[in-house]
């Protein structure tokens, strides 16, 4: 009783700060992550760099968004480390092989590795959709005591962590055929837009759960 009254009072200081919150983090994400590197990459061809060698620099700049992230929080993220392992793997692709599709085609491999994490960490004592729903939350204490009092919202991460891996190897492998199946200037465009696209479908599905659910922190 005492918890619900405390959440009552989180929600009714402020009911819309968890949402804008987080899609406020989303829509910098897609801006930064997304859009930045794109322009970069188009940038560079004009420059006449070669194709392989202008994806695995376009994906520098998350590199260098995950090491200001660092310097200012003392932390990485879940995010930033992926953003960091794709960045390495990129230039890694580019030096090996020269395959400008290879490049585009390694980011799939690693959102692939991601949904068999996702999916692996259900065997652990909290699955990974719980700690990124966490970070994204302004209400963090709040996340760890409904895991700890309440079944049913252990159940719902469970499930919301099941939907995220299916859908990022869904992702991965759609985008796979795309990259060699189109022209490599609309792959480049398309395939990022296409792993923009899946994370706001996946965070939206998301938080629409998440509010409808009377245990949840964001409801």
């Amino acid at each position: 009783m005492a918890h619900a009254v405390e959440q009552d009072r989180e929600r009714q200081q402020d009911p819309k700060r968890g949402s804008s919150s987080s899609w406020r983090t989303i829509a910098w994400t897609l801006l930064l992550d997304v859009a930045l590197p794109f322009a970069c990459y188009v940038v560079l061809l004009l420059f006449g760099v070669h194709e392989a060698a202008a994806l695995a620099a376009a994906g520098g700049i998350a590199f260098l968004r995950a090491v200001v992230i660092w310097i200012r929080e003392r932390q990485l993220g879940a995010l930033s480390i992926l953003l960091t392992v794709r960045f390495f793997l990129g230039v890694l692709a580019a030096l090996i092989t020269g395959d400008a599709r290879f490049v585009l085609a390694k980011d799939s491999l690693v959102t692939a590795a991601v949904g068999l994490g996702v999916l692996a960490s259900l065997v652990l004592a909290k699955p990974a959709i719980y700690f990124i729903r966490r970070s994204l939350s302004p209400r963090k204490a709040a996340f760890g005591r409904q895991w700890k009092r309440s079944a049913d919202f252990r159940r719902l991460n469970r499930k919301m962590t099941w939907v995220w891996g299916i859908g990022l190897l869904g992702e991965a492998t759609a985008r796979i055929g795309v990259i060699y199946l189109l022209p490599l200037n609309v792959a480049a465009f398309l395939s990022q837009t296409m792993a923009a696209l899946a994370i706001v479908a996946l965070v939206g599905w998301t938080q629409w759960r998440g509010r409808r659910s009377p245990v949840d922190p964001e409801g």
